[in-house]
């Protein structure tokens, strides 16, 4: 008698969005019906996302260019230092090596600053989409008669694809987040 009660679910689960277009969802022992979203896909797929990525790969990239270029000036400068060493005073010497390392470790730290901006900055953008998306996921859980949805990377180690909510959420943010972050809003 339970086989026969999985394979009526399991029909169920198959048939109801072959026939009413609707994503499928599963629902638990107590009636509850379940679906999964897969975040990280949908930050990858929604227009938005694909922009805060490029922007910061830009960004990063104009860093690392500059955090280049004072670390080759400063390879120059040790260079320059260890052919002059041998006509050094001694004194001197340990001046300039001294020096040396002094811009060598505040290359460093500003290399750490940046790259802490940088991820704050990524962290700032990713927390706004996510913030749009949980609205976005509650009206789909709402439309769907979803009683929970789940994140894909928390916990969820198998479930069909026909529970699978991530390609509505990104139409559903694309259609409404797409036109006004285009405008500046």
């Amino acid at each position: 008698m339970k086989n026969l009660g999985y394979i009526v679910f399991a029909v169920a689960v198959i048939a109801v969005p072959l026939f009413s277009g609707a994503p499928a969802v599963a629902q638990d022992s107590e009636g509850g019906r379940i679906g999964y979203v897969d975040l990280q896909r949908a930050l990858g797929e929604v227009e938005e996302g694909r922009r805060a990525k490029a922007q910061l790969e830009r960004e990063l990239s104009r860093r690392q260019q500059m955090l280049e270029r004072r670390q080759q000036r400063l390879k120059t400068r040790r260079d320059e230092l260890e052919a002059q060493a041998s006509v050094m005073e001694p004194e001197q010497r340990r001046e300039a090596e001294s020096e040396l390392q002094r811009e060598f470790l505040e290359l460093q730290q500003t290399f750490m600053t940046l790259q802490r901006e940088l991820d704050e900055q990524e962290q700032e953008l990713t927390e706004r989409i996510f913030g749009r998306m949980e609205s976005i996921l509650q009206e789909i859980a709402d439309s769907e008669g979803l009683d929970i949805i789940l994140e894909r990377s928390s916990g969820v180690l198998w479930a069909r694809p026909s529970l699978d909510v991530t390609a509505q959420l990104v139409r559903l943010y694309n259609a409404r987040h797409s036109r006004t972050e285009s405008r500046g809003e």
